[in-house]
């Protein structure tokens, strides 16, 4: 992706998940470059993808969408995350810092949903490039997430990386004719990007 300062990049955050229960905080850590910030601005999505409601934990139920692995790039994520789950804790509307780690605590989980088929975690949410000195044309600004389950890390993702474009402006000065000595000089100034 190539993002300009003040664009926003969605990421999608997709986990396998084994059919068990997690003993304690199942905890998605998203590792934002300092270029980005988290918007805090309720457009977290959060999905549970099985082919049961076989998947729970500290939201319920509610989450869930039908369907598996095969049909995991169709689903849309659309359960909004309460704002008490998303950490460091932050009143909702009130900003991250550009850089600040964004954290998804989806309290105990469980999966029962058990049969030949994989489960899933989606999770999306916005992020803003930066209006910051390091955010220069070129800036390879590169993300992947972790899952920690009790505050252990137990599994990390791929890196993607989105590029910081700048505008490239050229400036032309041209002059109207020829000069004359003590008269007004007419100029086109034209810029280019």
């Amino acid at each position: 992706e190539q993002l300009a300062i003040g664009e926003i990049i969605r990421y999608r955050l997709e986990v396998l998940v084994p059919e068990t229960t997690s003993p304690s905080n199942y905890t998605l850590t998203d590792l934002l470059p300092p270029g980005l910030q988290f918007l805090n601005d309720n457009t977290a999505k959060l999905a549970f993808v099985s082919n049961q409601s076989g998947i729970s934990s500290g939201f319920g139920t509610s989450p869930n969408v039908s369907g598996n692995q095969l049909s995991l790039s169709a689903v849309t994520p659309t359960y909004t995350l309460p704002s008490s789950a998303i950490l460091p804790l932050h009143a909702p509307g009130i900003p991250f810092a550009c850089g600040l780690q964004p954290s998804f605590n989806l309290g105990n989980l469980t999966n029962t949903d058990n049969d030949s088929d994989q489960e899933f975690i989606v999770l999306e949410f916005n992020a803003l490039v930066c209006n910051i000195a390091s955010n220069r044309n070129g800036t390879a600004l590169n993300n992947s997430f972790g899952v920690l389950v009790g505050g252990q890390q137990v599994a990390t993702s791929n890196s993607v990386s989105a590029v910081v474009v700048e505008p490239k402006i050229a400036i032309t000065k041209v002059a109207a004719g020829s000069p004359i000595v003590n008269a007004q000089a007419t100029y086109t100034i034209t810029l280019a990007n």
